[in-house]
């Protein structure tokens, strides 16, 4: 709550948050002020890593999920079940039509 109270008195100028959670914080935490909305044309792009932690004992079972995500990626079945769960956060806010800035994130390999 308090970085909604702090961006309402303007001791900065917007928090960056995910796609994914900004409306349900933002009517958790920032509905009933004409102060603070979401930004309706910007996006910021900035990848983040998605990690399985797997038994070191367990390698067969590391191998399976790595062959299993190439799989959907490859046969654009990963693309169908991402728009089935998020596609409608993505037309609702927007997403595709922004101005997209992308940031990079030393933190991820090459």
């Amino acid at each position: 709550e308090d970085i909604f109270l702090r961006l309402a008195r303007k001791e900065f100028d917007y928090v960056s948050l995910g796609a994914l959670e900004i409306e349900q914080i933002y009517r958790d935490l920032a509905t009933g002020t004409d102060q603070i909305c979401i930004e309706s044309d910007l996006l910021l792009q900035y990848s983040m890593p998605l990690v399985f932690y797997v038994n070191p004992a367990a390698r067969e079972l590391a191998e399976h999920i790595e062959h299993g995500l190439g799989t959907i990626q490859s046969d654009g079945s990963f693309h169908r079940l991402f728009n089935r769960h998020f596609g409608e956060v993505v037309e609702r806010l927007n997403l595709a039509r922004r101005r997209t800035f992308h940031l990079l994130n030393p933190l991820l390999p090459d």
